[in-house]
C-alpha cells in the first residue's frame, strides 16, 4: 500500500462508525446477479487490479478485447461489471459478453505507485455512471455524465489535508 493510499484509508476509518465498518468488513468481494451480471470492483480474482486498463512501464493503455478474453476465461456471466481505475468504458468481446466500467462519481483522476507509478484522469471534474438495460437485443448500456458540487468536494478534500484529491475533483486531470 502507497502512503498516499494509507493516508486515505486512514482519514476514511476515522469518519466510519464501528457498526459501518462491521457492514463493509463483510461486504462480498464479487457480486451476482440474476445469473447475468457479474460485478467486481477491479478483476473478479484481485480487487486492486484494473480490468479493462493495463498499466506497463510504457503506461497506462486499455487492454485489448482478446486480452480480456483470456483474462475472464471461465467466467460465463453476459455482463462483467467493474470498475477502480475510475475510468467510463464498455468493451463488447468476441464471445458476445460485455465488460462495462461505469465510471467514477466521486474521483475522476488519481494518481497510483502500484503495480508502476501511474496515473489516471478522465479530464473533466463530472460525476460518471452508467445506465445498464437489458432488452430482447441483449445488454446496452446509457453512459452518463453529471455536473454537482465539485468545488466543494475539493474543498473539503484540501480542508481534511488532500490537496491532490482538491485538484483531481476540481479538474478530472492529475497533474
Amino acid at each position: 500500500m502507497t502512503s498516499s493510499q494509507d493516508s486515505t484509508i486512514k482519514s476514511v476509518r476515522g469518519q466510519l462508525s464501528d457498526h459501518q465498518l462491521q457492514w463493509l468488513k463483510f461486504l462480498p468481494a464479487t457480486m451476482e446477479l440474476g445469473g447475468k451480471l457479474l460485478l467486481c470492483h477491479g478483476t473478479p480474482e484481485n480487487d486492486e487490479e484494473y480490468l479493462l486498463t493495463k498499466v506497463s512501464a510504457s503506461g497506462v493503455a486499455s487492454r485489448s478485447a482478446e486480452d480480456l478474453e483470456e483474462m475472464l476465461a471461465g467466467i460465463e456471466f453476459e455482463v462483467i461489471l467493474c470498475g477502480h481505475d475510475h475510468t467510463q468504458a464498455e468493451v463488447r468481446l468476441p464471445s458476445g459478453r460485455m465488460v462495462l466500467n461505469p465510471g467514477s462519481v466521486g474521483l475522476p483522476a488519481f494518481t497510483d505507485e502500484l503495480p508502476l507509478p501511474h496515473e489516471i484522469a478522465v479530464g473533466s471534474p463530472h460525476a460518471r455512471y452508467s445506465i445498464l438495460e437489458q432488452s430482447r437485443l441483449g445488454w446496452s448500456a446509457e453512459h452518463c455524465e453529471v455536473e454537482y458540487d465539485w468545488e466543494r468536494a475539493a474543498e473539503t478534500a484540501v480542508r481534511s489535508g488532500r490537496s491532490d484529491w482538491g485538484h483531481w475533483l476540481r479538474t478530472g486531470l492529475s497533474a
